[in-house]
């Protein structure tokens, strides 16, 4: 029962998201724009995840302890 109706909610929310995406089209020939715009949100969403990952796989130095020394010396007088 539970199982059922996780998936009604499901379909329920899709068909909301369908929706609201079916305002952007022109309302003529909709179902190739509707494919499109689901493509489009499929690549974005491809691509946050890939940038997600080299996040964690590689931090941008923005600490000071990342830095290096340079950085360090510069910017905090205590290192003089």
């Amino acid at each position: 029962m539970e199982q059922s109706l996780k998936l009604y909610w499901q379909g329920e929310l899709e068909h909301r998201t369908s929706k609201s995406h079916y305002t952007h089209t022109s309302y003529k020939t909709f179902v190739p724009q509707l494919a499109s715009i689901e493509r489009c949100q499929a690549c974005i969403r491809r691509i946050r995840a890939q940038r997600e990952a080299q996040k964690r796989d590689d931090p941008s130095p923005d600490t000071p302890d990342l830095l290096g020394t340079g950085w360090t010396a510069i910017n905090h007088p205590s290192a003089f």
